[in-house]
């Protein structure tokens, strides 16, 4: 029995150091039962709290968990149908702080229209909450591609969307102004164009498998962002203000970036900033991690 325990206990130990230790994040917990396939995250500062959603085939969705991601509720969102859910953010959206829940994801690059659907926070949703603004856009030039990035920028409460490049091209950048839907129920418009990121052209030796770009986010300023790129062990912040830039030129981008390693969870599709200093990040995997990372 004596042998039996303490072989049981080695299991333990190994499986223990596979899944539970990290070299640079601080697991809070793991995606709950429900969160399927996590494309999507975002931190809530008002009630700690962080709000998943499912990538597309999940249903009409999101999650909300406390901060070591154990489920406080489920909750259906009305009259709107899950397609592709792909980018999740927080932020204000006039008085109240809003949800921003991206059905941007196109993997065979020929839908028209997409849709962003703002609901607003509430501290109880009772597994039920109304869309407040609904945005259907296309893209500028007629382009269709795939997104799995959208981030509210929190000081100018633009809307921005970065596309999910083929290996080794370009991500670009598209802008929604909030003074195009804010206060508004409904809106059909363009996404515009801001610029392009390339990876390689930043850093030649990067493999052209690991560009990617399966989210973004925005510091709580606003004066920097993160691009999160799936399968890379890496996460690259800008320290640009997108706002307040009206161009992505390489030599401006050169000046201005970090790549941060992150600990590999299989395929990374979602991340938010937690503070200033530091971001959660997680997998689409089923049970999969959530890590806090430091990046001062």
């Amino acid at each position: 029995m004596l042998r039996f325990l303490t072989a049981v206990s080695f299991c333990l130990l190994i499986f223990t150091n596979i899944y539970a230790n990290f070299q640079y994040g601080v697991e809070l917990g793991v995606n709950p039962s429900g969160i399927k396939e996590n494309s999507g995250m975002a931190y809530s500062k008002t009630f700690d709290r962080l709000y998943i959603i499912n990538d597309s085939g999940n249903g009409n969705y999101f999650f909300v968990t406390d901060m070591e991601a154990s489920l406080i509720e489920k909750v259906k969102i009305a009259n709107v149908k899950n397609v592709d859910y792909e980018g999740m953010s927080y932020a204000s959206c006039g008085t109240d702080n809003c949800l921003y829940i991206g059905d941007i994801g196109d993997n065979g690059e020929d839908d028209s229209l997409h849709h962003i659907y703002i609901i607003k926070e509430e501290k109880n949703f009772n597994e039920y909450a109304k869309v407040k603004t609904e945005i259907i856009f296309d893209y500028e030039d007629g382009v269709k591609p795939n997104a799995e990035s959208l981030a509210v920028h929190p000081i100018s409460g633009d809307i921005f969307i970065a596309t999910k490049n083929y290996d080794g091209k370009s991500t670009f950048i598209y802008k929604i102004e909030r003074s195009v839907f804010i206060d508004k129920d409904r809106v059909k418009t363009e996404a515009k164009l801001l610029g392009e990121i390339n990876y390689m052209s930043l850093v030649p030796d990067t493999k052209a498998e690991f560009t990617r770009t399966t989210d973004m986010a925005f510091s709580p300023d606003g004066n920097s962002f993160l691009l999160l790129t799936g399968q890379s062990k890496s996460v690259w912040k800008f320290s640009l203000d997108l706002a307040k830039t009206s161009s992505l030129e390489v030599n401006n981008l050169l000046d201005n970036f970090k790549i941060h390693p992150i600990d590999y969870l299989g395929q990374e599709e979602s991340l938010c900033y937690y503070n200033e200093n530091e971001f959660i990040y997680s997998s689409e995997g089923k049970g999969a991690p959530v890590l806090k990372v430091n990046i001062k």
